[in-house]
């Protein structure tokens, strides 16, 4: 299911083939980014994923499964205030993700934010032209890892897609292929979304 950040939960109908992709991608992009590094995977620097527990749910599990498939440490740390901790890992490096339930293991999950889907940044009007780089639209994704769609939700099936592209109502910008979210293209549906990040 969804976080409901934006509305009411809806529980996101991804099939088999969809996740095992999901999964294959993240390894691959695990090990190929220490390639990208100039060291050999399991012979030079492993990714590491700082992430903060508890999870919000327990699929998020599945957030540094590709690093931790492709060699990388799983480090626990006692730090409980934000920014403590840091440096723990020093000289390793970062990997970042990004991607909604919609997006079954993540959109954007590698070492420089490029996407593992297509990606379109189109203007916020739904038109479906896509944007050029630099410019805000929002964010369309379509690919393998995405949703069917939404179970036994037809109409929010709907809305969210367009011509096979999923609408993730994301305002986003592209420079130079990396993809940066930069907020939501519609306004919360309950107050309390506001202050999640």
């Amino acid at each position: 299911y969804t976080a409901g950040s934006t509305g009411r939960p809806r529980g996101a109908v991804a099939t088999h083939l969809a996740q095992a992709g999901a999964a294959l991608d993240a390894r691959y992009r695990a090990a190929a980014s220490a390639l990208e590094r100039g060291g050999i995977p399991g012979m030079g620097a492993a990714p590491v994923i700082p992430v903060t527990l508890p999870f919000f749910r327990l699929a998020a599990f599945g957030d540094f499964y590709g690093a931790m498939a492709a060699g990388g440490t799983l480090v626990l740390t006692e730090a409980e205030a934000e920014g403590e901790g840091e440096g723990e890992a020093e000289g390793e490096a970062g990997t970042e993700g990004a991607g909604g339930t919609e997006g079954a293991e993540g959109t954007a999950y590698n070492i420089d934010a490029t996407p593992v889907t297509e990606v379109r940044i189109v203007a916020p009007s739904g038109s479906g032209d896509p944007l050029p780089d630099g410019a805000t639209g929002e964010l369309w994704l379509r690919g393998q890892p995405l949703l069917r769609g939404y179970w036994r939700d037809p109409g929010a099936t709907a809305e969210a897609f367009s011509d096979g592209w999923f609408r993730t109502g994301d305002l986003a910008v592209r420079r130079e292929g990396r993809v940066t979210v930069v907020g939501r293209a519609q306004a919360a549906d309950r107050p309390e979304a506001a202050d999640r990040p």
